[in-house]
Parts: structure tokens; C-alpha cells; sequence
């Protein structure tokens, strides 16, 4: 089967919302279907490794991909929904050289906050980022490199320290900022 969109997430807890939203099928514990909207959704992991080992192998043909998923950010708020219109990594660590080109990807969404995402190869926690309006994550780089026409839209889900926040209030923030994120997907898909 051919797919019109392709939503990929690094973790379960992400995928939920889009399986429930559209009302899609289990294949396996990393792959669901929704053949009403001709939409699959991958969960690829965390980080650098599971993108090559759950992505590099798949052909999506003429789908439109979408990264979704949860970012800390320095600038945005938590549950703000953005769109990553740049993509670079944060910095160069010693197990991966060479990666440093910026990617510039297609808007998907023309009302929602554009900014940069800065990819890194392990959690960012009290660091002081270059870049003040930016959101970072684990492994849009590394999916925009197999895909670079993909679209990133973010729920920014931590300020770069997960002490700041009471659960309560971000868990209430994050459903909010999914609902408006999702929405904002329908009114594309539609």
C-alpha cells in the first residue's frame, strides 16, 4: 500500500496521540496504519542509533513524512507547539564527526512558530544552548538526513531542565498543546 503521510515519533507516549486521533491499527509494536487517511506512523526511538536501525531501511515513496514528538527549549514555553524550518546538530561529539549540515525544510503549517532544531546525541539538562530561539531533541537531524524533505512540528515539553515543573501542570499543558498540534495536522491532512 502507498501512504499520502507518514508520521514518525521517537517514542510511544507521542505515537498515541496521533494513533488515537486518527483512529489507526497496530501492525507491530512500532508501526500502525490508518487506511482512511492512507497514513502509516513509525516510532523510531531515541537517538542516532535507532533512527539507522528502524529508518534506514524504509522507502516511503511520495509520502509526505512528519517528524512529531516532544523538545526541550531555552526560548519556548512548555506545551507550545512549533514548526522546525532549520535543522542542525547542537554540537559535535567524539562518536559522530562530520555531521554539521544545516537542513532547511518545507513549512507545513503557515501560522504556527517556525524555529530551528537542534539535534544532540544525549539528554541536554542546565546547558546553556547558542542559539536562544531554538527547541532541541535526539534525532530530527538524523531523520532529516534520510528524508530532507520531511516537516518537524514539536510540542516543546521541557525547558532544558525537567525540575522546573510540576506533573500536574505539564501533563495538563502537553494534552493541550497535542489537541492544538492535532488539530492544526487535521485542517492540512483534510
Amino acid at each position: 500500500m502507498t501512504y499520502d503521510y507518514v508520521f514518525i515519533c521517537a517514542m510511544k507516549e507521542e505515537a498515541d496521540y496521533i494513533i488515537n486521533c486518527f483512529k489507526m491499527d497496530k501492525i507491530d509494536d512500532s508501526t500502525y496504519v490508518s487506511t482512511s487517511y492512507k497514513m502509516l506512523l513509525v516510532i523510531c526511538g531515541i537517538g542516532l542509533s535507532n533512527v539507522v536501525k528502524n529508518l534506514s531501511h524504509r522507502d516511503f515513496g511520495g509520502a509526505t513524512i512528519i517528524n512529531v514528538g516532544y523538545v526541550g527549549s531555552p526560548l519556548y514555553n512548555v506545551g507550545d507547539v512549533v514548526q522546525c524550518s532549520v535543522v542542525k546538530r547542537l554540537f559535535e561529539p567524539q562518536k559522530v564527526k562530520n555531521l554539521n549540515y544545516t537542513y532547511s525544510l518545507p513549512v507545513l503549517v503557515s501560522e504556527m512558530p517556525k524555529t530551528t532544531l537542534l539535534t544532540a546525541d544525549d539528554f541536554v539538562e542546565d546547558t546553556e544552548v547558542s542559539i536562544k530561539d531554538c527547541v532541541v531533541d535526539m534525532e530530527g537531524y538524523y531523520i532529516a538526513s534520510m528524508f530532507p524533505n520531511m516537516h518537524i512540528v514539536k510540542v516543546v515539553s521541557d525547558n532544558l531542565s525537567m525540575k522546573a515543573f510540576d506533573d500536574n501542570t505539564r501533563s495538563d499543558l502537553l494534552s493541550k498543546a497535542w489537541k492544538n498540534l492535532l488539530d492544526n495536522l487535521k485542517a492540512v491532512i483534510a
